[in-house]
């Protein structure tokens, strides 16, 4: 069977279409699918992360994948984050540095995460404002606890799967991080009996509320980065079961999908259009936060 695959953007859209081509994948009456992309002209690269867990999830079901008609740009792309290397392609060199590479987590040995994040995020790389040294540290970390949440809160067993990628022309950084647990809603209803609907249960979870003080204590650990992200006039999106959350520009939207997916979605997107220094107001004001 061959599935087709339009053009992937974050937002709203591209998390539909990656929607209906798991739909469809996990329905496959016969033992091969092929994901047609032909006709496909554009993927954000850091939409690989979604792409990578549902091919692992459709994998599990005993299902052959595969994917083809990827060509140009396109495939470049994907080969330099490392995506098709789970089809025993070749990763191509980032000459240009832009890449978070694409890599699949079935645990955290130690440092891994760390260094995954460290090696990516660095001052001066991926076009990130001017951060001083303390408030990348807490950045960094802040980033590592939602590894790690991701990991542990989502009771997966296919692991998390996460990558990025800075489009100079575009002014933005993208960095998803998705995982195939039990999603959000499930999480809330199971540890606090609270009956949530889809976009009830991430904006509860987006609004500093925790099911869980696992070894890193916090929900999602979006609390800093969210600050950020106001200041910098970026983007944070979640969508997990039936919902999508989208924060931006200081607002928040909500929005239903029609199909549901299991587990847990969240992309941090950086307007590096931003010419502000940051720093933590800590390091001026004990009172502040930045």
């Amino acid at each position: 069977m061959r599935v087709p695959l339009g053009n992937i953007r974050t937002g709203f859209e591209g998390f539909r279409r990656l929607l209906d081509l798991e739909d469809t994948a996990l329905r496959v009456s016969g033992d091969q699918c092929i994901i047609d992309m032909s006709q496909l002209q554009w993927l954000d690269a850091n939409m690989c992360s979604i792409l990578g867990a549902i091919c692992h999830r459709v994998l599990s079901r005993g299902v052959q994948l595969d994917i083809e008609g990827l060509s140009g740009w396109t495939e470049n792309t994907v080969r330099k984050n490392g995506f098709l290397s789970d089809f025993g392609r070749p990763t191509s060199i980032d000459w240009h540095d832009t890449t978070i590479k694409y890599r699949r987590f079935l645990e955290d040995p130690p440092g891994e995460f760390k260094s995954y994040v460290d090696s990516h995020f660095r001052a001066g790389s991926l076009g990130l404002p001017q951060m001083s040294e303390a408030l990348l540290r807490r950045f960094r970390s802040s980033l590592f606890e939602l590894l790690w949440n991701a990991l542990e809160h989502s009771e997966t067993e296919m692991g998390i799967f996460a990558c990025g990628q800075y489009y100079p022309r575009k002014n933005r950084l993208d960095f998803t991080i998705s995982d195939l647990g039990i999603g959000m809603r499930e999480r809330i209803r199971r540890s606090l009996k609270m009956d949530l609907s889809p976009c009830e249960a991430i904006d509860w979870a987006m609004s500093g509320n925790t099911t869980k003080r696992g070894r890193v204590p916090g929900g999602l650990g979006l609390k800093l980065i969210r600050e950020f992200i106001t200041l910098n006039g970026g983007r944070i999106i979640v969508a997990s079961d039936a919902g999508y959350w989208q924060f931006s520009g200081g607002e928040k939207s909500v929005q239903p999908f029609d199909k549901t997916f299991s587990g847990t979605v969240v992309t941090i997107e950086i307007n590096t259009a931003d010419q502000t220094s940051y720093r933590l107001k800590s390091e001026v004001d004990p009172a502040d936060i930045f």
